[in-house]
C-alpha cells in the first residue's frame, strides 16, 4: 500500500513544525511566548530558503532548515 502524495507532504509539514517548535523552546530557555516567536521565524526562513532554491536553482536550499 502507497501513501498518497497529499498524506505525506501533510505530514512532513506537521514533522516541520514539531522540529521548529522544539528547536524554537530550546533556544527560547523554556520561554512559550519566546518559542512562539522563534518557531515562526525558523518556520519563515525555512520557506523563505526553500523558494529561493527553487527560482534560483540551488539544489542544498531547495529543502530548506530540515533537509526533508
Amino acid at each position: 500500500m502507497t501513501i498518497p502524495k497529499y498524506i505525506k507532504d501533510t505530514l512532513l509539514e506537521g514533522v516541520r513544525l514539531f522540529i521548529f517548535a522544539i528547536v524554537g523552546y530550546l533556544i527560547s530557555g523554556g520561554e512559550i511566548n519566546s518559542t512562539i516567536l522563534w518557531s515562526i521565524s525558523l518556520r519563515v526562513i525555512d520557506k523563505l530558503l526553500h523558494k529561493y532554491g527553487k527560482e534560483e536553482e540551488v539544489d542544498w536550499m531547495v529543502t530548506g532548515l530540515t533537509r526533508f
